[in-house]
C-alpha cells in the first residue's frame, strides 16, 4: 500500500492458486478495483470477508 500512497491497486491478478494471496489481492486492491483469478483452481476459491469491513 505504501506504493500506492495507501489508495490499492486498480487490478489485481491472482495466478498461484492460494488463498491467502486471494485474500492479500482483495486487501490491496482499491474498493472499485478488479481482481482477476488466471490459476485454475483445483479447490473451492474462498474469500475472507473480514477483510471487506
Amino acid at each position: 500500500m505504501k506504493i500506492t500512497g495507501d489508495k490499492g491497486v486498480d487490478v489485481a491478478f491472482e495466478c498461484t492458486s492460494v488463498n491467502e494471496v486471494l485474500d492479500s489481492l482483495v486487501e490491496l486492491t482499491k474498493p472499485a478495483g478488479v481482481v482477476v483469478i488466471v490459476s485454475i483452481w483445483s479447490h473451492p476459491a474462498t474469500v475472507m470477508y473480514i477483510l471487506w469491513l
